[in-house]
């Protein structure tokens, strides 16, 4: 449940892009009107100045302040697989193949 006046940012939907009956934010529509719930898409690129960001995301990653999620395949073969599967929504943060 969301606070009156809350704010959410909406990110990574790749896995509904070419989906033909999109139903994420339909039964919620109400919900967000009348809560007045702001939603703002976010995008890297709005972001041009990437010196100061990447140096101290990194050390919060390092000190726990933000814990990375993500989905580890194992193995090149995997790599199609996997990358359909991005499109899907089969994977939780990043997608990341690691191939020896």
């Amino acid at each position: 449940m969301l606070n009156p006046n809350a704010r959410v940012v909406i990110c990574g939907q790749i896995s509904i892009y070419n989906d033909a009956n999109p139903t994420l934010i339909r039964p919620f529509l109400h919900k967000l009107i009348y809560r007045q719930i702001e939603i703002r898409g976010l995008s890297v690129l709005f972001f041009k100045d990437h010196k100061k960001f990447y140096p101290e995301m990194g050390q919060w990653i390092i000190d726990g302040k933000v814990k990375v999620r993500e989905t580890v395949v194992e193995g090149f073969a995997k790599l199609p697989e996997s990358f359909i599967g991005l499109f899907r929504g089969k994977n939780i943060g990043k997608m990341v193949v690691k191939c020896s």
